[in-house]
Parts: structure tokens; sequence; C-alpha cells
């Protein structure tokens, strides 16, 4: 996989889990409740979607920066970052998903319009960047080298 096709899938991942996540904040910051009814976790005080919000800006921005500069040598900066972002991101929604999916087991009369709990979903977004930035082939790891430059 080429630099520029590794960045442009993160960058179009990182959009999809970035309006997911602001959907859902801008909702509950502006409505006082979820928005898709179901049980809103809390997580040091503020919704568990605030936080999926800022790892998914923050993925954003590490992806479109790859995008744009992954030739001026941006290339590994921007994986390193997006593999922590996501892995953090993974684990958070994770943790909270298998919080929610043992209330399904337990049939604890959750409902969830999605289908699932919405974790769930940010923590798809997640291992998706993830599993890409882990194998993601030293050429977008590195960038591009420079029209007429050598590889090392």
């Amino acid at each position: 996989m080429s630099p520029r096709r590794y960045f442009l899938l993160t960058l179009l991942l990182s959009i999809g889990g970035t309006l997911f996540a602001a959907y859902q904040s801008g909702y509950k910051f502006f409505v006082r409740s979820c928005a898709f009814g179901e049980a809103c976790p809390y997580v040091w005080g503020l919704p568990a979607c605030y936080y999926g919000l800022a790892l998914f800006l923050i993925l954003l921005g590490a992806s479109a920066v790859g995008l744009r500069y992954h030739a001026a040598g941006f290339g590994p900066i921007s994986r390193r970052i997006m593999l922590g972002a996501s892995f953090a991101g993974l684990i958070f929604a994770g943790t909270l998903s298998v919080q929610e999916l043992n209330g399904i087991l337990h049939d604890t009369g959750a409902v969830y319009g999605l289908g699932l709990p919405t974790c769930v979903y940010g923590a798809i977004f997640f291992a998706a960047i993830f599993v890409l930035s882990v194998t993601a082939p030293r050429d977008a790891a590195r960038g591009s080298s420079p029209a007429g430059s050598p590889r090392r």
C-alpha cells in the first residue's frame, strides 16, 4: 500500500469517526441526553463521546498531516501518533463496549437505537485505523522519497 493510500484510508475513517462522535457529543451537550436513546457512559465526570471526539480529532489531524506532508518526512510521526491514539481509543471504547455488551447478555433491558451500543461502533473505527497503522508497509511509515533522491 502506498503512503498516499494509507493516509487517505485513515483520513476517511477518521472523518467518519469524527462525524459520528461530533454528532453524539453535540447532541449530548445541547439536548442533555444521549443521541440514540441509550444510556450514556461517563468517564471522570464527562460523557464518553467527548473523549472519543478528542481522539478522533487527533487521528484526523495526524492523517491529514501525513497525507499532505508524508514526502517531507512527517509520515513516521503521523503514523506513530495514529498508532497511539487508535490504540488508546480501542482500549477506551473497547472497555466501555464490553461493559455495555455485558448488560445485553444479562438482559438489563437496555435499548440501543443503532442495534449495538455506540461505543462498539467507535471501537470498530479505532480498530480499523489501528490495524491499518500496524500493517502499513514501511513505505507508508517512512514516506515517499522526493523524486530523484535515492531510497535508504
